[in-house]
């Protein structure tokens, strides 16, 4: 049996980044059936955020917490509580 490189507090941050990955599509999708975003915008971004989450190293927790910053930076916005 071998063991993996992820340690488990990495799992949970790498969960944690694909749930909020989850949200700001699901956020995204929302602002564009109600007008504040067209549905081409919607779909590019939707598509963005699913190539990004699909491509970082998922070992690089540097990485996964950076995209998980951006995220919940994005979800701030599309929410209206931005800083």
């Amino acid at each position: 049996m071998s063991m993996s490189a992820w340690r488990a507090n990495d799992v949970v941050a790498y969960d944690a980044m694909r749930e909020a990955a989850n949200s700001v599509v699901a956020l995204v999708l929302r602002r564009a059936a109600e007008g504040a975003i067209e549905q081409s915008a919607a779909g590019t971004e939707a598509a963005s955020i699913r190539r990004d989450v699909f491509q970082v190293d998922g070992y690089d927790r540097a990485a996964v917490d950076a995209l998980r910053d951006c995220l919940d930076a994005r979800a701030a916005e599309l929410s209206g509580n931005s800083t």
